[in-house]
């Protein structure tokens, strides 16, 4: 392999990516409804529609535990079908453990961390198997996407980059757990407040991966062949425009869900500070006295609730400069933005303004209007998830420098009891992952909420004309994993 010099790399790479972090800080500051900075004595207002947008689409995609499935061979034995329920469960089971190493840290459940970033347009995720002793973690990271900058060539990932300024804590803990993996680490303490930048450097070399890692200008791991990789062990993905011709074309490789509505928001507090800036200047009267003198009859403090107080002489003439009204324009413009703020984003009913009983067939259509926006966060989610459990698996099977993976103990669901969801406690070894795996993992956007609006839903699918069969409903709609055991009962 060809000397690389990391740093320079690094730095193209972050150049490439400049205008993506860019557009990525501004969609920030719209979701955390930062305000402009004032420029005059008008009112500015900022609405909280984005926030909830993001937080809505969030919640859609993560409320709900995901299933995973194994596909069987189209002649497939009892034995094989054993083995290949197993490995679902093991599949179950790593992922529950991926939400308490999670809450560990102090973080959020894994499933509602990932969607949050995802919905940024990008997504970046570490995954690992390694051995801890007696133990197997299984470790599936979320970085920042900001931090993370790809390449990619006609094979797939050739070059990725996760580059981070850290203060000098939060370096120091990172030493200290490169120590003792047993890097020889002579780092000095830098001034106080400095900030370090941190360089982690991936390479896929014709299929040789290999790793370095940089502090502060400092060489901390020289580039080393990583030989339980067979490619590099970041999933960088996005959800956005594919067309890669125009100049800017990496703004729109990832897309925020918020990318649509970017103007409308822009719009709305325009219109919706105008309003407010002519209410605060026209809600209370002026008030003009005369007098002899020319001063106020009264103490101006002692009057509430007023514009301005005027005095002027007896016989003295003043004319007030009255505001005029909000135009009628504004409000047509603001329903015109309301609606293309829904078209953009999720319907307004869907927050629970809902004056009329509706219709099955608006239901349908509101539902759809869900789907429509958030299916390919939604469907990506599931394709990066499906391929984070192969990889697991994968490496589960093969095993590491030091030989095979010891067995291990996770929580799952029992197979053979029908009420689905319980905890089980049960071990696997590497044995139990078959020699070819495929994951499929689905997301319902639903909630456990709505669960008797799904049994009714389903009863009314099976009386005539019977609209499904038993075993679609109980797949699709009710969430039953086993239909074999539901079968068995029914006999």
């Amino acid at each position: 392999m060809a000397d690389v010099d990391v740093l320079a790399e690094s730095q193209r790479l972050e150049q490439v990516w400049k205008l993506r972090n860019d557009q990525m800080l501004l969609d920030k500051d719209i979701l955390n409804l930062v305000k402009p900075i004032p420029r005059t004595d008008k009112i500015q207002w900022v609405s909280n529609e984005p926030k909830v947008l993001y937080e809505t689409s969030c919640a859609l995609i993560s409320s709900y535990p995901p299933r995973f499935r194994i596909p069987l061979n189209i002649n497939f034995t009892e034995e094989e079908k054993k083995k290949i329920s197993k490995a679902e469960r093991l599949s179950l089971g790593i992922f529950r453990n991926l939400d308490r190493r999670q809450m560990d840290r102090g973080e959020n459940y894994w499933l509602r961390e990932f969607a949050y970033k995802l919905l940024s347009g990008w997504s970046a995720v570490f995954s690992i198997v390694k051995r801890n002793g007696d133990n197997v973690d299984f470790i599936a990271d979320i970085w920042d996407p900001i931090t993370v900058y790809p390449e990619w060539d006609a094979t797939g990932l050739s070059k990725c980059v996760r580059s981070f300024e850290a203060d000098w804590p939060s370096v120091e803990a990172l030493l200290s757990n490169w120590k003792s993996k047993g890097w020889s680490i002579e780092f000095e303490k830098p001034q106080q407040n400095t900030k370090l930048k941190v360089v982690n450097f991936w390479l896929n070399d014709r299929g040789k991966i290999y790793n370095s890692i940089w502090v502060h200008g400092k060489e901390i791991k020289p580039l080393t062949l990583e030989k339980q990789f067979n490619n590099i062990p970041i999933l960088v993905n996005t959800v956005g425009v594919p067309d890669s011709t125009a100049d800017d074309w990496v703004i729109r490789r990832g897309e925020s869900i918020l990318a649509a509505n970017r103007d409308m928001f822009a719009y709305t507090n325009q219109m919706v500070s105008l309003m407010a800036t002519i209410m605060n200047e026209t809600a209370y009267p002026n008030i003009v006295s005369q007098t002899v003198t020319g001063a106020p009859p009264i103490k101006a403090e002692g009057l509430k609730g007023y514009g301005e107080w005027i005095s002027t002489k007896i016989g003295e003439k003043i004319e007030l400069l009255k505001h005029a009204a909000t135009p009628a324009e504004v409000t047509v413009l603001m329903n015109w933005a309301g609606r293309q703020a829904q078209k953009g984003g999720l319907p307004d009913i869907v927050y629970g303004g809902v004056p009329v009983e509706l219709s099955g067939f608006a239901i349908s259509q509101l539902m759809a209007a869900i789907r429509y926006k958030i299916a390919p966060y939604l469907v990506t989610m599931q394709y990066v998830m499906g391929n984070i459990a192969i990889n697991f698996l994968e490496l589960y099977r093969k095993g590491d420098t030091q030989g095979d993976f010891p067995k291990i103990t996770l929580n799952t669901t029992n197979p053979k009891e029908l009420r689905k969801g319980l905890f089980f406690v049960e071990e696997f070894s590497p044995k139990d992952v078959p020699e070819t795996c495929f994951v499929e993992v689905t997301i319902p956007i639903t909630s456990t909420m709505d669960k008797s609006q799904q049994i009714i839903f389903a009863r009314q699918a099976l009386s005539a004309p019977q609209l499904m069969s038993r075993e679609t409903l109980w797949d699709e709609i009710l969430d039953i994993q086993d239909s074999e055991q539901e079968y068995a009962r029914i006999l």
